[in-house]
C-alpha cells in the first residue's frame, strides 16, 4: 500500500508512529494502528524469543566460535528482521490488489512470496464476487480523534462489506479493533478535483517527499452490512514448527454484534495513548522553560 496522502509518519524511535493531518485546520490526529498498537504485546515476545532460541540453535556452531559481544549483536534483533521482511511481503500485497480493484493496466510486478499471495487473491476473486466502491480509503473521527485508511468497502457476494486485507501468519485481537475504529468513523476523506464545491486543499507531499497539493471533501460512510478479513498466505515454512504451511485464501467474518465491544475497548486504548501524550507535552514544556 502506498503512504496515504493524508498520513505522515512521525518516529519509529519514539513510538509516535502513524498521524494524520486534517485538511480542515491542520490538525493532527493519531492512526488507528498507532492507537492498537498499545495492546499488550506478550504474545509477540514470547514468539521473538522463540525466534531467537530457534535462530541461535540453527547456528550454535559458527556463534560458539564468537565472542559473546558478538553472538548478541547478530542475535538480539534477529525477530526484527523477520518481522520487517512479513511487513513489506504485506505492504505489497496490499499495493497488488489495490491496483487490482482499480482496475488499473500496470499492476505492480511480484515474485516469490508476494506472488504466491497474489495468486491466492486471484483464486479467490474466482469463487467471489468483489465489486469495490471505495479503495485505500482514508476514514477520519473528530468525536474521538483518530483516523486510519481501510483496505476495502464494496460488495462481496452482493453484500456491503468492510474489509481488511491480511498477510499475518494469523489474526489478532487488535486487527478485529482495527476494523471496529475504521467502522465507527464519523466520515471519510475523498480526493477530488480542484475546484470541487467544498473541497479543502492539502499541502503534503508525495511518495518521493516531492511537494504535492492536493483536494478533499468529506463524504458519509455508507452503512456497512458485514465485516470481514481476507486472509491470504503464502507458502510458509515456520521456523518454529519447522514445517511447511501450504498457501491458501479464506475471508473470516467478524460477526456485527462483537462490534461494540472491540470499539469500546478501541477507545479505551485511545485514552491511553492521549495520556501519553499529555504526559510528552508537559515534559517537553519544561524541558523547554529549563525545569528539572
Amino acid at each position: 500500500m502506498s503512504k496515504p496522502k493524508l498520513a505522515q509518519f512521525v518516529s519509529k524511535e519514539t513510538g509516535d508512529g502513524r498521524r494524520y493531518k486534517s485538511p480542515v485546520d491542520g490538525s493532527f490526529v493519531p492512526s488507528v494502528t498507532t492507537i492498537t498498537g498499545k495492546e499488550d504485546k506478550s504474545a509477540m515476545i514470547q514468539w521473538a524469543v522463540r525466534l531467537t532460541l530457534a535462530w541461535a540453535d540453527e547456528n550454535w556452531m559458527r556463534l560458539g566460535n564468537q565472542s559473546s559481544e558478538d553472538t548478541l549483536r547478530r542475535g538480539a534483533y534477529r525477530w526484527r528482521d523477520v518481522r520487517d521482511e512479513r511487513a513489506q511481503i504485506g505492504t505489497e500485497v496490499h499495493e497488488w490488489a489495490e491496483s487490482d480493484l482499480n482496475g488499473a493496466w500496470d499492476t505492480p510486478e511480484v515474485w516469490g512470496e508476494v506472488a504466491e499471495c497474489v495468486e491466492q487473491w486471484l483464486d479467490l476473486r474466482q469463487h467471489h464476487d468483489i465489486q469495490p466502491v471505495h479503495v485505500e480509503a482514508t476514514v477520519w473521527s473528530d468525536e474521538h480523534g483518530y483516523a486510519g485508511t481501510l483496505d476495502g468497502l464494496g460488495y462481496i457476494d452482493g453484500v456491503l462489506t468492510l474489509w481488511d486485507v491480511k498477510t499475518s501468519k494469523g489474526l489478532f485481537h487488535s486487527h478485529e479493533m482495527q476494523l471496529a475504529a475504521l467502522s465507527r468513523a464519523d466520515f471519510m476523506w475523498v480526493e477530488v478535483a480542484e475546484g470541487t464545491e467544498g473541497c479543502y486543499r492539502f499541502d503534503g507531499k508525495d511518495d518521493d517527499g516531492n511537494p504535492e497539493t492536493t483536494f478533499w471533501v468529506k463524504k458519509d460512510i455508507p452503512k456497512v452490512e458485514q465485516y470481514a478479513f481476507i486472509h491470504l498466505r503464502p507458502n510458509y515454512f515456520d521456523p518454529l514448527k519447522k514445517e511447511w504451511v501450504p498457501a491458501f485464501w479464506k475471508i473470516e467474518y467478524v460477526e456485527p454484534e462483537d462490534i461494540d465491544g472491540l470499539f469500546e475497548t478501541f477507545l479505551g486504548y485511545r485514552q491511553v495513548v492521549r495520556g501519553l501524550d499529555k504526559t510528552k507535552q508537559v515534559r517537553k514544556n519544561r524541558e523547554n522553560k529549563g525545569e528539572n
